[in-house]
């Protein structure tokens, strides 16, 4: 008996672009396997620091950050995953003084931290 692979007579990167799906996949069941999201509520908000070059520039934005919140509802990591750079830092701090509602478990919450130069 005969095998053919699929994969090897499709061009090189449509065979990575299939692998990394493939894995991507696999990496999110495996992350909802261990962590679940229940989109809890904010109860406690830091506001950023804004940064002085962006205050004089009259720059603006939104930053979208993920916090890793404990069941007692603290938040024991946060990561920017979108928006300017400049603002990256003083979202992650803001977020990282957050208080969110009480939980079963630890979760992953996406929130959106906005600078206002106005």
């Amino acid at each position: 008996m005969h095998t053919i692979d699929v994969m090897a007579r499709r061009p090189a990167r449509i065979r990575r672009n299939a692998t990394l799906s493939t894995l991507a996949c696999a990496c999110l069941l495996a992350l909802g396997t261990m962590l679940h999201a229940e989109g809890r509520s904010v109860t406690h908000k830091v506001p950023p620091a804004f940064p002085a070059i962006a205050m004089t520039l009259h720059l603006g934005g939104v930053v979208k950050v993920r916090a890793t919140v404990n069941p007692a509802g603290d938040v024991i990591e946060a990561k920017a995953e979108g928006g300017n750079k400049l603002f990256a830092q003083p979202a992650e701090d803001a977020v990282k003084k957050w208080k969110f509602e009480p939980g079963s478990a630890q979760t992953i919450e996406q929130v959106e931290v906005v600078f206002d130069a106005n």
